[in-house]
Parts: C-alpha cells; structure tokens; sequence
C-alpha cells in the first residue's frame, strides 16, 4: 500500500491524491446486477424449508417474520428451501440468476395480495436484475385449514388476479402456477380458478397438476398435502422445463428421483 502510494505521489499532484483517496474512502458498494431475478411467493407448498431457526433463537438481522410456526427469516426472500435451490440450479446454465424465496407457511391467497408489493420492492433492492419473474403459488390454503376458513374459488381466482395486476405494473413478469393434487381433497374447482385468472390477466401458466398425474402420491408426499424433498425439487423442474425452456408437461420424468441429491450452492442462501 506505502509503495503504491509513493508511486501515485510521484506521478499526480497532491489534491488530485487527496481527491481519490477521499472517494476510495466514501463509495458505499452496491448489489451487484444480475440477469435474473426470480420471485417465488406462495404458502408451505413454496417454503419447503431446509433448516428452521425457532423465533428465540433470531436477530435483529435475520427477524421473526411471523406466520404459524414462528421462524426467522420467513417469508424475507433470503431463506432456502428445496425448490428454490433446486430451481436456481437448473437455470445457473441460462445466465446470471438469483432464486428468492418469499413462501410463507399457512398463507391463503388474500396474503399474497398484502405482500406482493413489497415483496417486489425488496426484490428490486436487494437483488437488482436486468429481468424480473415472480412465480405465483397460491390456493391450497384458501381451500381452508385447521385455523383459517375456506375462501370461495372466486376469491381465489381474483386474488390472483389482482397479483396478476401488481406484477405488470412493476415490471416483472407473472407466472401463475396450478395446485397439486391433494391426497385429501379435490382441488378442480380452484385450478380452474387460478387457470381463468392467468387467462384473464394475460399470465403464463404452469400446470403443476398436470405434471403430476399419474405420479404415486403415498410415495412421493410426506402427508395429505405437502410433498417430500424430491418432490419439491420436482415443482422447480416443472417450472423450468415448462416455462423457461418451453417444453410440455410430457417433457417431465415420469418417475422421481427421491434418492437423488443436489450438490449445495455454498450451503444455504446467504442474507442480504
């Protein structure tokens, strides 16, 4: 450092120095711009979760974000989870990409709609990008849960709608995905909801429901609603393949890969 110093006195006049100096002191950094931003915003069905760092144990950094089970960091963009991961994968080899993962457990369709906007702000702030996606996930909820009653397929199609709407006028594309099934309950009703709301509002849809016909669901999901890991990874594979290279739901493998692990991208998502 000394030496470059004696170089620059050497060479430049002393308030030319002082001046660069003064900047090299005083520039704040910036987040660096990628070519892609992916937003993902839904309910359980988007978190999948890797690690869960209980409430007590959280920062002023890495807050209680709220929701059912009281976790840091929910919701904030900066988690992980097995289809953030595996979908930012796929799409390392298309250019520059940033996966965030903005799920929140528990969450119907009406939250999605509280949310968004500043989802996309911090979206924007944090992870600049000369294109931005939000990849929307919600309905299953709206169906009703233990502690939240049911919303008519109606709402739902308009709550989607409405985040439809948002989306297009910040300047990031929309792509509406449908339910999967439900070992529980029929969701036919609300897909053809959630499909007329994309129709409506000009959306790309991805038929995640399609995309799993056919598939055993007593092997692949955990409980009545939630898939395992690999059928998580599942969901990013049918977002990539149908939205972002274009392929047919008949494109998908037929059967998972449950067994099969992905290699981490330095562990977890680092906070931003």
């Amino acid at each position: 450092m000394n030496f470059c110093l004696c170089l620059l006195q050497r060479s430049v006049r002393p308030s030319l120095l002082s001046a660069i100096l003064w900047l090299s002191l005083t520039s704040s950094p910036s987040f660096a711009q990628v070519d892609k931003t992916i937003i993902l915003i839904g309910d359980s069905i988007t978190v999948t979760r890797l690690s869960f760092t209980p409430c007590q144990s959280c920062s002023t950094q890495n807050p209680c974000a709220g929701g059912n089970d009281g976790y840091c960091g929910y919701g904030n963009g900066d988690q992980w989870g097995w289809t953030a991961r595996k979908l930012e994968r796929l799409l390392e080899y298309s250019g520059d990409t940033n996966v965030l993962n903005y799920g929140i457990a528990g969450t119907q369709s009406s939250s999605g709609i509280n949310r968004i906007q500043s989802v996309i702000n911090h979206a924007k702030a944090k992870h600049p990008a000369n294109q931005y996606y939000i990849l929307i996930l919600y309905g299953t909820n709206d169906m009703g849960t233990r502690i939240l009653p049911a919303v008519s397929s109606q709402q739902t199609q308009a709550n989607i709608l409405s985040m439809i709407t948002i989306a297009n006028q910040n300047g990031v594309t929309p792509i509406v995905g449908t339910l999967l099934p439900r070992k529980d309950r029929d969701v036919t009703a609300y897909n053809q909801a959630i499909t007329s709301a994309a129709s409506t509002g000009g959306a790309d849809l991805v038929d995640h429901y399609q995309a799993w016909q056919g598939k055993n669901l007593d092997k692949y999901y955990r409980d009545p609603i939630h898939p395992k890991k690999c059928g998580s990874e599942f969901i990013a594979e049918t977002w990539y393949q149908v939205y972002f290279k274009g392929e047919p739901i008949s494109s998908l493998p037929a059967r998972l890969s449950c067994n099969k692990t992905i290699a981490p991208l330095g562990a977890y998502r680092k906070s931003s």
